[in-house]
């Protein structure tokens, strides 16, 4: 799990009130591109529990079709014990979403640094665990050059 111990990380995977933006946490896959959305799409439909968070919704075969696509819901991402919500906003911005307190222990723990390291891998980018809406606050980084989720080094 590239050394990282819960608690290392507990204590930002819990909704801070007052002293940090935001109560969600957000996975981000930096630069992307539509090639990388096909990539995640791909790891998420087959490595995953997943449904679309609207029953009627049939799902395309590519993510380039979801973006044709007008009402598109949020896909359900079962990550151990926590659900984890990809957003299909933008064509070049992956971006994942799951309530902290969902987060119940190492081995849920485990599984998130999974789902970064495989978005990491996919893509050959760099994928941020960061506090909802704040991009310079990241929690844990996976960069291609290393192939490890670590917490970022500060400068």
């Amino acid at each position: 799990m590239s050394g990282i111990r819960w608690n290392d990380v507990v204590d930002s995977l819990r909704p801070q009130v007052g002293d940090r933006p935001g109560e969600l946490r957000d996975i981000v896959v930096m630069d992307s591109t539509i090639h990388d959305w096909e990539c995640v799409y791909r790891l998420v439909r087959q490595g995953y529990q997943h449904r679309f968070t609207l029953p009627e919704f049939v799902p395309p075969e590519s993510a380039a079709d979801l973006f044709r696509t007008e009402d598109v819901p949020p896909l359900l991402v079962k990550v151990g014990g926590v659900e984890v919500f990809c957003w299909f906003y933008l064509e070049d911005q992956i971006e994942l979403s799951f309530d902290p307190r969902e987060v119940a222990g190492e081995d849920d723990l485990v599984a998130l640094v999974e789902l970064l390291a495989g978005l990491g891998r996919c893509t050959e980018k760099r994928v941020v665990l960061i506090y909802e809406g704040a991009p310079d606050w990241v929690i844990l980084e996976y960069r291609p050059e290393s192939g490890l989720v670590q917490r970022p080094v500060k400068s």
